[in-house]
């Protein structure tokens, strides 16, 4: 049911979630719950198109029926809805004339067909007295009390082919006092808690649907100290909702749970197709969800709607669906080794899982990020647990909804969000996770790496810090390398792993290239990234807008020239005005940190020192990516040899793509992720001989 804790809607997504104003509803139950539901539904904005319930007793209809007559709201009062194991066809029909998306069955007690329970768009879902699987049935709650339970509560579920039950999608839980009875449960927790539940979130035009909690051996749950904290809009500095703030025994639940899917589970047993299968329909799943998902992606990163739908949304779609194609070309090789003739004996190579594997992503391309290394970790055929970043972990929880719709098995995928101290620790120490794969700053990708190498050597891969070079010669086409230079720099705020980090511009062109980046900086619109005009959002979080107003004094201090921008933009939010500066040598700050922002630094070079900038540009123990424009194409193929970094963009910037391999050198990291060889991070090799 739409049933949710505190301020975002908690619902299991059941197909295209993203509803234009009102949801259309059918209601089917009874009782005071089910009038409180009701009645709280519509204060929200949904239209209850149809009430379904029992029958008049003694005269007297149910309180649903009497909330929804007195509205003008169609009431249907059916005594039963089959007959002999088959749909009545008479209320089959009065069903489906409401036209309802989703149903909504508040702890109802009548036997509902599964033809009906299948029919809305968005199927159904179920309220339970019980904190399943513990008890079930009508009497679940009297069954905590004679057992002596410690805990009672509720479960949301989407209903399954018995009522009882479906995938979990929300548990709330209470304590069993001494002199607890059945109605002090209901009238203290059970009740209260369970319309309150029911809160959803009006934004972009559409209804917002926010899993909340941890997400372990596929169910969503409270962190096991019931720890939370907020996670804030970067727009305005609002809260958007409360998140389960993981402990150190739910990471051990989340690995424990991928261990027993790889080694005991279905998965370990699937085929290489039927996994490939699983993951194309995840993929279809993330792009008939695309809208939502890219609204909560710029309600909880700031990464402007328009961006965030095309690239943090619609690579993750081409990402999954890249590696689905993978999943059965996985293959070894026969090798022919000196003994084959006359001995008769035969080489050949397996490639095969490694086994539980921890992903630890930034905040930047929350879901993009997620995709780039689950999507090739589950090819592989690797259970995984991931921890989001503490800032944004929205759109991976969401993930993880989509992922039991897709049909996979309980454990395969776990989702912690917390923090990196406790977390992403516990992950790179934990003795069962075979494989790390990280992706931020070098600090703690060095941190992570020792915590891997004296837990149990596993194996690991680093994207980490950069400070990409980007050469803009003088016989370059200009408006174009304005344009994709200001690109480089500005695209996603700035908030991009890859972002040309310091500009090496030519001389002759040096002061038009300049005046000509202010100019079209004076063009952006600033403002909110749900305004589908916005070119340039807030940055994704306080701590981080502040390190930047920092870089840019730091930049002042030391004698660079601030051409323009350089502070906060004066409204609600986390925005900062994009930024350029000149003249900064090689010595600076400027020159030598990453900035992470919207903040173009420019450096002069002397006309055709073509060796000359390429040691500037390469002296950096940062090796991520870097570009070069130029029309010679000589000059490109020369330049492109001698850069140290991972990728080099010519004529163009940020152009990414799911098959071709991406990652860094120096401590930029190591390890690859996107195309063939991201598999390899996540493979081992075994080499089989045998003689006969």
């Amino acid at each position: 049911m739409l049933l949710q804790g505190s301020q975002a809607l908690r619902r299991f997504s059941t197909g295209r979630v993203y509803f234009k104003n009102k949801l259309k509803l059918a209601l089917i139950g009874q009782s005071l719950f089910g009038q409180e539901v009701y009645s709280h539904l519509q204060k929200e904005g949904h239209r209850v198109v149809g009430v379904f319930t029992v029958p008049d007793r003694d005269g007297k209809a149910d309180p649903l029926a009497l909330a929804a007559e007195k509205d003008g709201t169609p009431v249907f009062k059916f005594p039963r809805w089959r007959v002999k194991g088959k749909t009545i066809k008479e209320v089959a029909e009065a069903y489906r004339s409401v036209g309802a998306e989703l149903n909504v069955l508040p702890f109802c007690t009548q036997f509902i067909p599964m033809d009906v329970i299948d029919s809305p768009k968005h199927g159904s879902i179920i309220y339970h007295p019980s904190i399943l699987p513990r008890h079930r049935g009508a009497s679940a709650i009297n069954w905590t009390l004679i057992m002596g339970d410690k805990k009672a509560g509720f479960s949301v579920f989407w209903a399954d082919d018995g009522l009882d039950t479906g995938p979990i999608l929300l548990q709330r839980s209470c304590d069993v006092e001494p002199n607890d009875t059945v109605d002090a449960l209901y009238n203290r927790f059970l009740f209260p808690e369970g319309i309150k539940a029911m809160v959803s979130k009006e934004v972009n035009e559409m209804t917002v649907n926010i899993p909340y909690q941890c997400f372990i051996n596929g169910q969503f749950t409270d962190a096991d100290d019931g720890k939370t904290y907020n996670t804030i809009n970067p727009t305005d500095g609002s809260t958007i909702c409360t998140v389960s703030y993981a402990s150190l025994v739910d990471v051990d639940k989340a690995v424990a749970a991928a261990k027993d899917a790889f080694e005991n589970g279905e998965w370990g047993r699937m085929n290489a197709r039927e996994r490939g299968r699983l993951m194309y329909r995840l993929a279809d799943l993330l792009e008939e969800n695309q809208e939502e998902l890219a609204t909560i992606e710029a309600l909880d990163s700031g990464a402007v709607y328009t961006l965030a739908l095309k690239t943090h949304i619609g690579m993750s779609v081409q990402t999954f669906r890249y590696f689905a194609g993978w999943c059965d070309k996985i293959q070894g090789s026969t090798i022919p080794i000196n003994q084959a003739r006359p001995n008769r004996n035969l080489t050949f190579t397996k490639k095969e899982p490694l086994g539980v594997c921890a992903i630890i992503i930034p905040w930047n391309y929350p879901l993009m990020m997620l995709a780039w290394k689950s999507a090739a970790c589950l090819a592989a055929g690797n259970t995984l647990v991931l921890k989001p970043a503490q800032v944004t972990p929205l759109t991976a929880l969401k993930f993880a909804e989509l992922s039991v719709k897709a049909g996979f098995p309980k454990g395969v995928i776990n989702i912690i969000p917390g923090s990196g101290g406790i977390v992403g620790q516990r992950l790179s120490e934990h003795p069962d996770v075979r494989k790390l794969g990280f992706t931020g700053s070098t600090l703690i990708g060095k941190q992570i790496m020792k915590s891997c190498a004296v837990s149990n050597l596993k194996k690991v891969s680093l994207e980490l810090g950069g400070k990409s070079p980007l050469i803009i010669f003088n016989d370059c086409e200009l408006d174009k390398a304005v344009r994709m230079g200001m690109g480089a720099v500005f695209f996603n705020k700035g908030e991009n792993c890859i972002a040309a980090g310091r500009l090496f511009v030519e001389e002759s062109i040096h002061d038009e290239f300049v005046t000509r980046v202010v100019e079209e900086i004076k063009k952006m619109k600033i403002g909110d990234p749900l305004d589908r005009s916005t070119d340039h959002g807030p940055q994704n979080h306080k701590a981080h807008l502040e390190k930047l107003l920092q870089y840019c004094e730091a930049g002042v201090k030391e004698g660079a020239t601030l051409v323009y921008g350089g502070r906060q933009v004066q409204r609600p939010g986390f925005f900062m005005e994009p930024t350029v500066f000149t003249d900064v040598e090689d010595h600076m700050y400027l020159a030598k940190e990453e900035s992470f922002g919207p903040i173009m630094v420019i450096s002069k070079f002397q006309n055709g020192d073509i060796d000359g900038v390429l040691d500037r540009a390469n002296n950096t123990e940062y090796g991520l990516a870097s570009g070069v424009f130029t029309r010679d194409i000589n000059k490109a193929m020369y330049v492109s040899e001698k850069l140290e970094a991972g990728t080099v963009f010519i004529n163009t910037y940020n152009k990414t793509d799911v098959a071709a391999p991406f990652g860094g050198v120096k401590q930029s990291g190591f390890g690859k992720d996107l195309g063939e060889e991201a598999l390899n991070e996540y493979l081992k090799t075994k080499t089989v001989t045998l003689e006969y």
